[in-house]
């Protein structure tokens, strides 16, 4: 799991998500209802409203990397590239293999 800080920040900020959505469609209908002078709004209505529909899977996605461990591997104080004993597993490679050939290439 994250830590105890991100995920009431996920269970503040997503409810706070929600309502902008909701508020956001309910003016959606609201100018679709107003009676505009020049019919030239039809695209700008489903810009929004597409807008708006592409928000919801995001809050989603938000909310579960939230809560749950992503894997975020920055905030893990690893570097990246220093754990050769698992590269020398998928190679098949000693660790001396490694040493031996960066003093090759530090002595060209």
């Amino acid at each position: 799991m994250n830590h105890i800080w991100s995920i009431w920040y996920v269970i503040a900020m997503v409810p706070l998500q929600a309502y902008l959505v909701h508020l956001g469609l309910g003016r959606y209908h609201l100018y679709r209802q107003n009676n505009w002078p020049n019919a030239s709004v039809e695209l700008p209505l489903n810009i929004y409203l597409t807008l708006y529909y592409f928000t919801v899977p995001l809050l989603v996605i938000f909310a579960l990397t939230g809560i749950f461990k992503s894997g975020n591997i920055a905030g893990d104080n690893e570097k990246l590239g220093s754990q050769t004993d698992r590269l020398a597993k998928y190679f098949k490679r000693t660790r001396q293999d490694y040493f031996a050939e960066s003093i090759l290439i530090e002595n060209e």
